[in-house]
């Protein structure tokens, strides 16, 4: 009898634990990942630890010539950042529709001002746009989650543009068609990020500024030119 209640004990014992599981939900930092930062894969977080991996010539060229095809109709916008300068960039809607339109009409609604960088990864991206880091200092970011909010509209992923130095892309939780307003500047060509986030512009003035960004600089303006 004692045989058979053990074996009844594990298995009860192996239910709980298999329902205690069920529920944790891991929070990586990894690369740019809204919400919960634009690498909450593994293999992002794990891609952002290393020295970046320089591109190809040959990949870097195929590259632009991407960014080339869907110039048509491009949008321009300036964002300005405190204390660091202004950076001039375009937006794709050829490459990327239904998250320019979302993007440009956050921007439209000063959505982004006086919103701060939460997250900064030297030689890797420069993350920002979280409603809830305006009015807080850079200290308080852990405690309050910044990094996990948004407007609260999400976007399909349009993924079709590399991640070349100088672009820009839009951050999202574990869930593909989640991107929202956090966006990240890449500091260098993040390959490893293709086809998982999306690419919907790039700097073309001010490409120094997103590497004099630090955690907690705030944004003075972004505005459509």
């Amino acid at each position: 009898m004692r045989p058979v209640i053990g074996i009844f004990g594990l298995v009860l014992a192996a239910i709980l634990l298999v329902a205690v599981l069920s529920k944790v939900h891991p929070y990586n930092g990894g690369p740019p990942m809204a919400d919960q930062e634009l690498a909450k894969a593994e293999e992002d977080k794990k891609a952002a630890a290393k020295p970046p991996t320089p591109a190809s010539p040959a990949a870097v060229a195929d590259g632009a010539k991407a960014f080339d095809a869907v110039k048509d109709g491009a949008i321009k916008a300036t964002l300005v950042v405190d204390g660091r300068g202004t950076v001039v960039m375009e937006f794709y809607p050829k490459a990327a529709p239904k998250t320019v339109a979302h993007f440009t009409y956050l921007i439209k609604s000063h959505f982004y001002d006086g919103t701060k960088f939460h997250r900064v990864e030297p030689g890797f991206v420069v993350q920002g746009g979280d409603p809830k880091s305006k009015d807080m200092d850079a200290a308080q970011f852990t405690a309050a989650q910044i990094g996990t909010h948004g407007s609260g509209t999400s976007v399909p992923l349009e993924a079709k543009l590399p991640h070349l130095k100088g672009s820009i892309g839009l951050a999202r939780s574990q869930s593909e068609d989640s991107g929202d307003s956090q966006f990240y500047f890449n500091l260098n060509t993040n390959t490893p990020l293709d086809g998982k986030y999306c690419v919907f512009g790039k700097i073309i003035s001010g490409d120094d500024v997103p590497e004099k960004i630090q955690i907690g600089d705030k944004i003075a303006s972004f505005s459509l030119r």
